[in-house]
């Protein structure tokens, strides 16, 4: 398993799309050596996130607003360290909710801004990365946060040639508001936390085996019906990869 706004097998119970830009149709990309130093740089442009996905509202596949989605990264590579920082913008609808009887909330063309920074190197038979991302909304209300955060590390070890063991730590923290009746909502806090160990075996050059532990802790908590709650459960997996 990827980290958890990376797996979209998980989209049933996290926000991934919130975390990362799933369009782009324009990219610029490279580096400029400086030295013993290379600077990395990624720019792009692509559709926001409200896109048509009912035929009787017209032609799907296309944007419903004339915002953009704008950003890029600017990072550094010395040797077999690297580190970077990345940003974007666009613009974000909701559809309409009520949190009160009577009081009806339609947020358009929100701002959505992702701030996010990476690092990983590798030392002898050590490597490790690590990242962060935030995203935050310009929703200007006391009573309604849809801010998110997610961050992971994760520390691998070759134990031998064809031997590979890592540990790694999830954790995703989002602010939404979902409906608890059919013309309701609150406002919802859930916190997701995955500590998981692995291993990888290259039994020969075009075949791996792979397995992997995670406990995984959910705990969702609606502030404003004194609601909570927590869900656990064990998570492990196997696979066998081959290359031809």
């Amino acid at each position: 398993m990827r980290p958890l706004v990376y797996e979209t097998s998980f989209r049933d119970f996290i926000a991934v799309e919130e975390y990362l830009p799933q369009r782009a149709f324009v990219q610029a990309y490279g580096f400029v050596p400086a030295g013993d130093v290379k600077v990395d740089y990624a720019l792009f442009l692509g559709n926001g996130p409200n896109i048509n996905d009912n035929p009787e509202e017209g032609q799907t596949g296309v944007d419903t607003t004339d915002s953009f989605l704008v950003g890029g990264r600017l990072g550094i590579r010395v040797g077999e360290w690297k580190a970077g920082l990345s940003a974007t913008r666009d613009h974000f609808n909701t559809a309409p909710f009520e949190l009160e009887p009577g009081n009806a909330i339609d947020l358009q063309q929100l701002t959505r801004r992702r701030l996010g920074a990476d690092l990983s190197f590798a030392w002898n038979e050590y490597s490790f990365e690590a990242e962060i991302i935030d995203v935050s909304y310009d929703d200007d209300r006391p009573d309604i946060s849809e801010d998110k955060r997610f961050y992971y590390a994760t520390l691998g070890y070759r134990a031998s040639e064809r031997l590979m063991l890592y540990g790694s730590y999830w954790v995703t923290r989002e602010h939404g508001v979902e409906l608890i009746e059919p013309d309701r909502a609150a406002s919802v806090k859930q916190r997701v936390i995955v500590p998981t160990i692995g291993i990888s075996y290259q039994m020969r050059e075009s075949l791996m085996l792979k397995a992997q532990y995670a406990p995984v802790d959910i705990e969702a908590r609606i502030p404003s019906q004194d609601l909570e709650q927590e869900i656990e459960f064990d998570h492990l997996s196997a696979a066998v990869s081959v290359v031809f």
